[in-house]
């Protein structure tokens, strides 16, 4: 094609929302004023984006423009953002977006746009009080449901406490939801066709439906852990 910059919109947008590397997002931007006008930010996180790893805090002296080192799979390179928003401060990560931690605030946040998303404080989970002491390491793991760049019908979901309880939050929710406590310690969690999925140590599952008010457990399967370790026996 002799002139590229004569393409329709609508076809660069579908191109650029096709991209998966912020590397050629930025070149695909670059190329003329109509390639440029589909490269939008919305349309860049609507698609499914090679992920880059979030490298550990530095010590740093000007606090107003503390950066985060972020290491691009696709290209091998290292890059500084400035992200005062995440630096010296605990943070857990899910379709790109970062969960920030202080002593009892929580917020969503993006690592390129630096939007920010505000959530209940941590103290709004009914078991907040008796786990004070380790508000650090109050939140364990969390998943999101989908990107909040793409929809505002998602959950975060999180497990907290001493990692034995499940709880979740929706936007326009003023509170944390409680799912019922288990017995034993949540290793991961992870959230499929509108169902939330959390295994034990042990290798049991168990999957709640958590779309609804009341959060139900809809499926638990222990596994019997000696079949996992191995059984034993004594030969005479």
């Amino acid at each position: 094609m002799e002139n590229w910059s004569g393409l329709l919109h609508d076809l660069l947008v579908e191109i650029a929302k096709k991209i998966t590397c912020i590397e050629d997002f930025v070149s695909f931007g670059a190329v003329c004023r109509s390639w440029y006008a589909a490269a939008t930010r919305e349309n860049f996180t609507r698609s499914t984006q090679i992920p880059w790893l979030m490298l550990a805090d530095v010590e740093q002296q000007n606090e107003s423009e503390r950066w985060r080192q972020f290491f691009s799979l696709s290209s091998g390179r290292i890059f500084k953002v400035i992200l005062p928003e995440a630096s010296r401060i605990r943070s857990l990560s899910s379709l790109g977006w970062l969960l920030t931690l202080g002593e009892l605030k929580a917020n969503l946040l993006h690592p390129l746009s630096r939007l920010q998303i505000q959530l209940p404080d941590l103290n709004t989970f009914q078991d907040y009080e008796e786990q004070e002491n380790f508000v650090l390491d109050y939140v364990h793991k969390m998943v999101l449901s989908a990107s909040p760049a793409a929809t505002r019908d998602y959950l975060v979901m999180v497990t907290h406490g001493f990692a034995t309880s499940l709880g979740f939050w929706r936007p326009g929710d003023a509170s944390w939801t409680a799912v019922d406590p288990w017995e034993s310690y949540i290793h991961d969690i992870t959230y499929y066709e509108d169902k939330l999925y959390a295994v034990d140590v042990h290798g049991s599952v168990i999957v709640c439906d958590v779309n609804g008010p009341n959060p139900t457990q809809i499926w638990h399967n222990d596994v019997d852990d000696t079949k996992l370790r191995g059984e034993t026996k004594s030969v005479a």
